[in-house]
């Protein structure tokens, strides 16, 4: 119960104060009712229950739907983790050296492979461009991006640095440091990371309909100005706290479905993809420490 008191992350700040403002609206029925002695305010319970239902499949749809693009987009990152991984896998262990040039090479492609994830990162958060500290120095080795080099206009960062990554797979195969067969493996990896970008940009460019966004706003809004009417007659006075608590508990519901439809942002409830970022670079910073080619026969008795 220890989040029971946390507000780092949660949605009250945004919906405390409409459920003050809706308290009020009750407590004015309730003290006309209850002062002034207007009985015609309390009304029958059955259309007010018949709207409490729709409003509750609504808010599940909601929540839902907005839960879905955040566990698709956790999916997808973790596929292209992946596949970076195996990617990683094939150019450190899986390409041959030849020369000490070969093995820069290989570096710059392991660098790459790291720059993906993070241009995917700022992509995700329209931050275009090279010109972010955990992103640029992993592309220094480029033309295009060696340090005191013009910041070339690039829209679409992760896709540009995809060009470089198979300009290396079909260089090593020219070269004859990759097998055809291993040439298609690495070529599929890759294209399974545009796909991971593909899906991102889904997500990210395809927000709730404007329509059914409004709808449900404009719905809720009616369910809990209705309240009053249909508590005040049993309850009296006990109206006010429950037009709180009802207030609270159905924008919060509400609220948690804008939190986290976009999970790629900044926002305590989006994806921590700095984490992913930085733990993959350990991952790979670790692989380029070893020697980049293993021979069993080095191996000793299991």
């Amino acid at each position: 119960y220890s989040e029971l008191f946390t507000l780092s992350g949660s949605v009250i700040p945004a919906v405390v104060l409409p459920s003050f403002l809706l308290t009020l609206w009750g407590s004015l029925w309730t003290c006309l009712y209850e002062i002034q002695g207007y009985k015609w305010v309390s009304i029958a319970s059955t259309p007010i229950t018949v709207l409490g239902v729709v409003m509750g499949l609504l808010l599940v749809f909601r929540t839902n739907t907005a839960y879905d693009r955040y566990w698709e987009g956790r999916r997808l990152w973790g596929t292209l983790v992946t596949q970076i991984r195996n990617l990683s896998r094939f150019v450190w262990v899986g390409t041959l050296v030849q020369t000490e040039h070969h093995i820069l090479e290989k570096k710059g492609c392991m660098n790459l492979l790291l720059a993906f994830a993070f241009a995917t990162k700022h992509y995700l958060r329209d931050e275009h461009g090279s010109s972010y500290n955990d992103l640029h120095s992993l592309l220094t080795h480029l033309p295009d991006f060696k340090p005191g080099a013009p910041h070339p206009n690039i829209l679409n960062m992760p896709l540009e640095i995809s060009y470089h990554i198979s300009s290396f797979i079909a260089s090593s195969r020219l070269a004859n440091l990759i097998e055809a067969p291993q040439e298609s493996a690495m070529m599929a990896s890759l294209s399974s990371m545009i796909d991971c970008l593909t899906s991102f940009e889904r997500i990210r460019n395809t927000p709730i309909p404007l329509a059914y966004s409004i709808h449900l706003k404009q719905t809720l809004m009616l369910y809990i100005l209705t309240i009053p009417f249909q508590l005040v007659g049993p309850l009296g006075w006990g109206t006010i706290p429950i037009m709180f608590i009802a207030s609270f508990t159905l924008l919060g519901i509400e609220g948690i479905g804008g939190e986290i439809e976009d999970p790629f942002g900044y926002d305590e409830n989006d994806l921590p993809l700095l984490e992913f970022c930085d733990s993959l670079r350990e991952e790979i910073n670790k692989v380029m420490t070893r020697p980049s080619s293993l021979d069993p026969a080095t191996w000793g008795a299991p």
